[in-house]
């Protein structure tokens, strides 16, 4: 065993990285200062493609107005196969209004379709209802062409736009005349959008916007147990318009009264009619949720999770682990149970904070309680920010008390340090290769701390890939398997924490940062069928 001392260790632009399991285990990698070895961080790629026709041909060149407004924009990654896709309609009152891409929702691991339409007063009812539905259809039918996949189509938009994605989910004859069944659609989730009739279509005939009307031009008429899945999203009640959330409210009790079991409601507090900011993200993790649990239906099943509902940890699935500084990897962090762990609005958060002179943190394990071996293990997670932070979600062999570290095995399925804040990485520890080895990769990624991404692992017995939000960076698959180099064929536990500072991350910590969390949405474990 080398000895180092309790610094990180730089010679010649590179870098000793140190990591400890245990008081007397450690492993070593080196590392570039500038380019990880073994490690290749990559961007996942984007296109936006622009103005694409969304009715044939016949039809497109058939009238002005269709040629000018019928069409759609498609932005979507270029490295990830089977990708959900939100399709976005956008306000206006259905008589202004232009197609756009929120930026919220780009670089998110899936597409996005913007659509135009046509606008009162140049067509009347039903002319935008057609066209969002012949915007829907389009893609339904060439989404794959793009590398996407057709099950997993999600309609939203905010106001006009998100009655016009109401209207298309709930009333199928839209999709119908496509030969299209609109239970074929994921999600539809509204932001702000009228459950009545619309006031566009009341003004057509001359009725004012403070007349409520229920009719066929309401989604609230058409309320059937057979119908995709809702999630609705409108802003304050006290701040919206003319009662945009009582609406929602109604047409989610009637729905549940008519026996359908899908659809959720939020109120965001304090916002008025344009709640798109803080409602994007509520959008976000909803297709990230329906997407993954839907991909994996034909050859995954979904084994185990931990969606981190609730107000408390679960310690059914948890162990909290208690330790001093300097336990590991001469890490600066006390691990404590209180004041650094919680589950609260679906997420876990473990915190890293200074108090007085010293900085404490959590630390969980499912050793004993959730141990598993092979299948697909996935986080969604947003990772702190900061000199010295250092959150990991990661796994060990579940024989360490017998075989010790390295030989029990180490998966880390997501590590990153602060000072290398746009590289998130994965890599493997044998007994073999657990001092300077290349069984690392890497991946560049802008949003680490500012989005929620997924990390995930598929592990059999002859390989394991990692990925961030699909895209497989890594694989670890050595042809002749040993004892020293795949400890991988026995059951393995789950490990949360963050540290702060250690020999990987250095000691100069920006403690101005702090506090910062971990969030985790979920962890899923995955077996073939």
């Amino acid at each position: 065993m080398q000895n180092f001392p309790n610094r990180t260790l730089i010679t010649s632009a590179i870098k000793m990285k140190l990591r400890f399991v245990g008081i007397s285990r450690f492993w070593a990698t080196f590392v570039s200062l500038v380019i990880w070895f073994g490690v290749q961080g990559q961007d996942i790629e984007y296109l936006t493609k622009s103005n694409i026709p969304y009715y044939p041909d016949r039809i497109f060149n058939s009238d002005i107005y269709i040629n000018e407004k019928c069409r759609l924009d498609i932005y979507y990654p270029t490295q990830i196969k089977n990708f959900p896709t939100v399709i976005w309609f956008h306000g206006g009152g259905l008589e202004s209004g232009e197609k756009y891409i929120p930026e919220k929702l780009k670089n998110q691991g899936f597409s996005v379709v913007s659509v135009n339409y046509r606008l009162y007063p140049q067509v009347k009812k039903p002319k935008y209802l057609e066209d969002a539905a012949a915007a829907v259809a389009w893609v339904f039918k060439n989404i794959e062409r793009y590398g996407g996949d057709a099950g997993q189509i999600f309609i939203s938009g905010h106001s006009a736009g998100g009655y016009l994605a109401s209207m298309i989910g709930i009333d199928k004859k839209w999709l119908k005349h496509h030969e299209i069944d609109a239970n074929a659609i994921a999600g539809v989730i509204p932001f702000s959008g009228h459950t009545i009739t619309h006031f566009t279509v009341r003004k057509e005939r001359g009725i004012q916007g403070t007349q409520p009307i229920i009719d066929e031009f309401a989604p609230l008429f058409h309320v059937h147990k057979d119908a995709p899945p809702f999630l609705l999203i409108t802003g304050d009640r006290e701040l919206e318009l003319l009662g945009r959330y009582e609406e929602n409210a109604y047409f989610q009790r009637m729905m549940k009264i008519t026996g359908h079991k899908d659809i959720g409601l939020f109120e965001l507090k304090g916002y008025l009619h344009d709640m798109r900011e803080p409602g994007y993200p509520l959008l976000i993790n909803y297709v990230r949720k329906r997407s993954r649990l839907h991909s994996e239906g034909d050859s995954w099943k979904l084994v185990w999770s931990d969606e981190f509902e609730g107000n408390a940890l679960d310690t059914l699935n948890w162990n909290i682990r208690e330790a001093k500084p300097g336990w590991v990897n001469n890490e600066l962090q006390e691990y404590v149970k209180h004041g650094t762990i919680a589950v609260t609005d679906g997420n876990l958060k473990i915190t890293a904070k200074k108090e007085d002179s010293r900085y404490i943190s959590g630390r969980i394990y499912s050793k004993g309680k959730r141990e598993f071996q092979y299948g697909k293990m996935e986080f969604r997670a947003k990772l702190p920010s900061g000199n010295g932070t250092w959150p990991a979600l990661w796994m060990l062999g579940s024989n360490i008390q017998e075989v010790g570290w390295p030989s029990c095995g180490e998966i880390d399925i997501m590590e990153h340090i602060g000072r290398l804040q746009n590289i998130v990485h994965g890599t493997v520890h044998t007994k073999r290769k657990a001092g300077a080895h290349p069984n690392t990769g890497g991946l560049k990624i802008n949003t680490a701390s500012s989005d929620f991404h997924t990390y995930t692992i598929e592990w059999d017995q002859e390989k394991i890939l990692f990925f961030i939000d699909g895209f497989n960076y890594y694989t670890y698959a050595p042809k002749e398997k040993t004892a020293q180099n795949w400890p991988f064929d026995q059951p393995f536990y789950f490990i949360i924490n963050f540290a702060v500072g250690g020999n990987w991350p250095g000691f100069d910590i920006e403690d101005e940062k702090l506090p910062q969390s971990l969030e985790v949405d979920y962890v899923r474990v995955f077996q073939k069928k």
